[in-house]
């Protein structure tokens, strides 16, 4: 399989990537698909169940054992929250719980999703980058976080802007800057070139 860059992370991966969302709650088919996977060249995994102990247990109970099988051939990305949750105690709770199962207490990439709708802006999205950069900072997720925002949220998200104005500041400041969505990891644009580059049509 083809290798492309993740964004612009600077991390590349098979063209064509992993999700988690529809596992089965069975041990062994999700050891099988995620064997098939990597050995055809599938070395990114979207991890979207983040809560290994709760609602997220019926994956993980299959999903750790063969991330950790395949660990260093991966690359992947691990969400703050969940659809149905993310408020800030339980993205706290539930993202180090996953980070502890991969078997290196690290990811590539810290993923936020349908930033901008209603409890997804202002407060809760500067304390979750601080959150995050506080992850970043112990070396237990690399230098990217991904963002993508809702399809109702504005054309581009309001985000800290850290400071002395260039990658890997120590902290977020007051100041606010518009960040267009091309700017984020573009999962859309990359699912279509991949469909794309795989003939598969819409």
């Amino acid at each position: 399989m083809r290798q492309r860059e993740l964004g612009r992370t600077g991390i590349h991966v098979g063209e064509i990537g992993f999700g988690t969302e529809h596992l089965p709650p069975d041990r062994e088919v999700i050891a099988e698909i995620v064997e098939t996977g990597v050995m055809g060249g599938a070395t990114f995994i979207d991890i979207l169940q983040t809560d290994p102990a709760g609602d997220g247990a019926y994956v993980w109970d299959g999903l750790g054992p063969a991330i950790r099988e395949h660990r260093e051939k991966l690359a992947l990305a691990c969400h703050w929250g969940i659809g149905y949750r993310y408020d800030l105690d339980y993205c706290r709770e539930t993202f180090p719980e996953a980070l502890a199962r991969v078997g290196n207490d690290f990811v590539d990439v810290a993923m936020m999703t349908m930033v901008g709708e209603p409890g997804r802006t202002g407060a809760w999205l500067d304390d979750s980058l601080a959150e995050l950069e506080r992850y970043r900072r112990d070396g237990q997720i690399g230098s990217s976080v991904g963002v993508r925002n809702s399809p109702s949220a504005p054309p581009s998200l309001p985000l800290p802007r850290r400071e002395g104005g260039g990658e890997g500041g120590a902290d977020s400041s007051s100041e606010r800057r518009d960040l267009p969505l091309d700017d984020a990891i573009d999962h859309r644009q990359q699912e279509l070139d991949v469909r794309q580059a795989s003939g598969i049509r819409e």
